[in-house]
């Protein structure tokens, strides 16, 4: 998978992580797509979460969610695709006016702009 480049936390991902499962999503959505997928942010270990003004038990720091962007793509097209991915679908999904896609794979089903 050539789809993470460019993360910025030098934390090791804590055991049990869903960050694999996370990149085959992001690879499905790849394919969907038709373009690559920009991660801005995967894993965060708790200190970069702090940095980044993450909320205490963020998805992030269980390698369970992602914030990406697909270049070319409308926000509205991006937030569709990603309901196609049925992880997502069932997670969080989350559309920012900066261009980018918030995804997770949380057990129950949440959605926000922001």
């Amino acid at each position: 998978m050539r789809i993470f480049h460019g993360l910025s936390c030098s934390a090791a991902l804590p055991e049990g992580s869903q960050a694999t499962g996370v990149g085959w999503m992001l690879e499905k959505l790849r394919d969907l797509a038709g373009v690559p997928v920009r991660v801005h942010t995967g894993y965060r270990g708790p200190e970069h979460n702090r940095k980044m003004g993450g909320v205490p038990h963020s998805e992030h720091m269980e390698g369970a969610a992602a914030d990406i962007s697909l270049p070319g793509v409308s926000r509205q097209r991006a937030d569709e695709l990603g309901l196609e991915v049925s992880q997502w679908a069932g997670g969080g999904i989350g559309v920012y006016d900066g261009g980018f896609l918030r995804v997770d794979v949380r057990e129950r089903s949440a959605r926000w702009a922001g």
